[in-house]
């Protein structure tokens, strides 16, 4: 049985204040009744949703993190990459779990183990409804700037585990993207859309 000292810890919507959208343009993130991020998508090629993360305090490597997104958007929406089509890549438009050390703009310059996203665990944005993923917080499960999986190196392991466990203040959180990239921003048209995260949990 999971304890409240370990919940306080680990159920990312017992802080929704610390929910923050970075390097994004043109959307809306607004909080329900429960606490819950809601992300409207912008409808102008010029701007586009990348990065939706919150502040936090670490969990034991080993859990999984389970997510749960409700998507509602218009018949005629269509989602598109920020950085335009790439057409050696058919990864669609997609959300996926996502994590950081704070600071890794200013950080060493090699920084590619300072960020990381789920490789497998994603969810495709082609249709309205509820999505469920659970991604287990384990190395060889997530990867790095360069694709490099969090076991490749002690580097990157020890890295990982920092993150996952907050030694260093850390985020943690959803990217947007697809194609060949994990993230880089997605944008809507032909339509309006709207994404509330209704689970965001380590356990």
């Amino acid at each position: 049985m999971q304890s409240n000292l370990d919940k306080a810890t680990t159920d990312l919507n017992s802080n929704p204040s610390q929910w923050s959208l970075f390097y994004s343009t043109g959307s809306t993130l607004t909080l329900n009744s429960l606490g819950q991020p809601a992300i409207t998508f912008p409808t102008n090629s010029r701007d586009s949703v990348n990065m939706l993360t919150t502040a936090w305090t670490g969990s034991s490597v080993g859990r999984t993190l389970y997510l749960t997104i409700q998507m509602n958007a218009s018949p005629s929406t269509v989602f598109n990459l920020a950085q335009g089509p790439e057409p050696t890549c058919n990864t669609p438009p997609s959300v996926r779990p996502y994590m950081q050390a704070n600071g890794w703009e200013s950080g060493p310059r090699d920084d590619t183990s300072m960020r990381w996203w789920s490789r497998q665990g994603f969810v495709p944005l082609v249709t309205v409804g509820t999505f469920s993923i659970a991604v287990p917080l384990t190395p060889d499960r997530w990867g790095g700037v360069s694709g490099q999986l969090a076991n490749s190196s002690d580097l990157a392991l020890r890295w990982f585990e920092w993150i996952v466990q907050a030694v260093p203040p850390s985020r943690i959180g959803l990217v947007f993207g697809g194609g060949c990239s994990y993230g880089h921003g997605l944008y809507v048209s032909g339509g309006t859309a709207t994404l509330t995260v209704t689970e965001f949990e380590a356990r």
